[in-house]
């Protein structure tokens, strides 16, 4: 039986975001899980739904964005 991760929430500059397996980070609860839904139904991310990303630890572009509430 393959086990998956489930969306997280955690806190980065303040802001509550949700966290997907793949490391993405969404304001929005539903969009992270359609972000891992996605990649687990089409075993790629969807360019669409990466777009609305404001959090990605393994990107220097991410890191300086500022959220805005």
């Amino acid at each position: 039986m393959i086990r998956y991760n489930l969306v997280r929430e955690e806190i980065h500059g303040g802001k509550t975001l949700y966290i997907c397996d793949c490391g993405l980070g969404y304001e929005d609860i539903l969009i992270a899980y359609a972000c891992e839904e996605y990649f687990r139904t089409h075993g790629v991310s969807s360019e669409d739904i990466i777009k609305k990303a404001v959090y990605n630890p393994r990107s220097t572009k991410f890191s300086q964005r500022t959220i805005t509430g």
